[in-house]
């Protein structure tokens, strides 16, 4: 299992997390375009998240959900 913080504040909250079968964010409180270029810190391609879970509603940690879901066809 990996888990890594990609952001946390105010200015949004993003974390990414990957078991043996499935890669996950935890909120998506950045931009589509800031999400994905830390996601490729990572090696991670964008099509390859599952879902996104959100801890809440506040707009730190869901300002980029929409576009992401929908441009990657994600759950969330």
């Amino acid at each position: 299992m990996r888990i890594c913080n990609l952001s946390s504040g105010s200015d949004g909250n993003l974390t990414f997390l990957e078991t043996n079968h499935n890669k996950f964010l935890i909120d998506c409180g950045l931009s589509c375009s800031e999400t994905i270029k830390r996601l490729q810190l990572l090696n991670v391609n964008p099509n390859e998240i599952s879902a996104i879970f959100v801890t809440h509603e506040h707009s730190d940690h869901i300002k980029g959900i929409d576009v992401f879901a929908r441009k990657f066809n994600t759950n969330v």
